[in-house]
């Protein structure tokens, strides 16, 4: 008996952390959900200074912004034109 019981706390446990939304949008000027914001700079294109430059882009003209784990740039949707026509070149 003592043996289901454990297997189901097991088994619970591995279900929640499963289920839980862990944003992998980690650090930046912004915080806000997964559904709010666009890649913006995917990390496999971006090298450490070209990354370092585009951040200080985004923060000259208070664009908020999320960087993932991977280093990938994520911009709020309603901000992306405003940080394509300052950003992009």
């Amino acid at each position: 008996m003592k043996i289901k019981h454990f297997l189901c706390i097991i088994l619970s446990f591995s279900i929640l952390n499963g289920c839980s939304n862990h944003d992998e949008l980690e650090k930046g000027r912004g915080t806000f959900t997964e559904g709010a914001v666009t890649l913006f700079a995917e990390f496999e294109k971006l090298t450490k200074e070209s990354q370092k430059a585009l951040l200080e882009k985004l923060d000259e003209n208070n664009i908020d912004y999320v960087v993932d784990n991977q280093g990938s740039v994520f911009v709020r949707k309603r901000d992306i034109d405003k940080a394509n026509s300052c950003c992009k070149q």
